[in-house]
């Protein structure tokens, strides 16, 4: 038995032995020790606790006979059924459950980070990253789905309530922040509105048999009153506003690493795409090469404005952080408690190598081919003396794989 099932056993069996003992030694109660009066071979009387009459103290009796052995089973329907039957409370009963899925499905996952790393450099350099990098990300995530499944099969009713509550809990604390430009009584009762509309759909879901489609007619009633109670509670202007701030095209900076968008910025991009998205959703909904290329000038004509709205600079910042490349070593660096300058600054790095590789393709084979080792081993001084060599090795190890391919490359003119 290893030490996270040795833990949640230990929390979930002093549980259950606490409420058994408190209820045993409760004065008066029906399971408190009970005494009878045994004559001695004197023929004195003494009281005795009636310890060798288990029907007198079930709780007792159920504590006496209780054994870890008799819980753990590589059968996890057993297991739970075993754990129940003691009185461990449910969150204890899923902390161990789901500890004992995630042991069952790393082994698995271990498989697949390793068969991704081995075979990566080898497809990336034929493929590029994208495709081998999606292949990892949707099996990763079918793994994970399954494992998710096992375990809603085994908590049933019990874990939509409690993961609907937690996504509950998780949107209040969003709204606070979403709606803080609401004075503060509107807000409070906007967000007490949201909370009893999103309980109503838990109950929906929890009704739902497991792997049955929800009640769409049930959430569309719920949905209906909730529009029709915003609008009532909120000013023409604050549901305009309110509209906005919910739709998706709100989140357009969420996902840039090491960009913050002002107010300003953030409101006027919102509206952009806001608007792009209800002019796409009028076209036709086919795959015509015509509505195709609508959609790409559409697009085209998009970047320029969100350009031309940001201006080159924080264009460019924004578009940099959401580039994959960044976002990698944003990530090394942060590991290492860099701030994002040094990401900034070894990205630019990136930039600069991979810029001049490109210009020197044009040359003739020999001299490219000396220029290229020569761009390669001044990237690699450059970048030893930008970071440590503890943080050098982990971004070589995790983003540093473009290195290798500068002086690889090759013109598209040679035979």
């Amino acid at each position: 038995m290893n030490r996270s099932r040795i833990l949640w056993l230990s929390l979930g069996v002093n549980v259950v032995l606490g409420v058994l003992a408190f209820r045993a030694l409760q004065p008066g109660s029906a399971s408190a020790p009970a005494h009878r009066e045994i004559p001695n071979q004197a023929g004195a009387v003494s009281n005795a606790p009636l310890s060798d009459a288990p029907s007198a103290n079930p709780a007792l009796a159920q504590l006496a006979l209780f054994h870890w052995s008799r819980l753990a089973s590589d059968n996890l329907k057993t297991y739970r059924d075993n754990l129940r039957g003691v009185g461990c409370p449910e969150p204890i009963v899923y902390a161990i459950l789901a500890d004992e899925i995630q042991k069952l499905f790393a082994e698995r996952r271990q498989a697949l980070v390793v068969s991704y790393q081995n075979e990566y450099w080898e497809k990336a350099a034929r493929e590029g990253d994208r495709p081998m990098t999606e292949l990892f990300t949707e099996s990763y995530k079918a793994l994970t789905e399954e494992a998710e499944k096992m375990l809603e099969e085994l908590m049933g009713d019990w874990l939509k309530r409690f993961k609907g509550e937690q996504r509950i809990e998780q949107r209040k604390r969003e709204w606070r922040v979403r709606y803080s430009w609401l004075p503060t009584e509107k807000r409070d009762r906007l967000i007490a509105m949201e909370e009893a509309f999103w309980r109503r759909r838990l109950e929906v879901e929890v009704s739902t048999p497991t792997g049955a489609d929800l009640d769409e007619a049930s959430l569309k009633v719920i949905d209906d009153e909730m529009e029709r109670m915003h609008r009532q509670l909120l000013t023409a202007e604050e549901y305009d506003e309110f509209t906005l701030r919910r739709s998706t095209e709100a989140r357009w900076a969420d996902q840039a690493f090491a960009f913050e968008p002002t107010e300003t910025e953030w409101r006027a991009v919102a509206r952009l795409r806001n608007d792009f998205e209800k002019v796409r959703k009028e076209l036709p909904q086919d795959e015509s090469e015509e509505t195709k290329a609508t959609l790409e000038k559409m697009e085209q004509e998009l970047e320029g404005t969100i350009a031309g709205t940001l201006g080159s600079d924080r264009y460019a910042e924004f578009k940099r952080g959401v580039d994959s490349a960044f976002i990698e070593t944003f990530r090394v660096m942060k590991r290492h408690g860099l701030p994002q300058e040094v990401a900034i600054q070894v990205f630019n790095i990136r930039q600069e190598a991979q810029m001049h590789a490109e210009e020197v393709q044009k040359l003739a084979p020999e001299e490219r081919e000396t220029l290229l080792r020569a761009i390669r081993q001044e990237t690699e001084n450059t970048l030893a003396n930008t970071l440590s060599p503890r943080v050098l090795a982990t971004y070589m190890e995790y983003a540093g794989g473009w290195i290798k391919g500068l002086d690889e490359k090759t013109s598209e003119a040679d035979p």
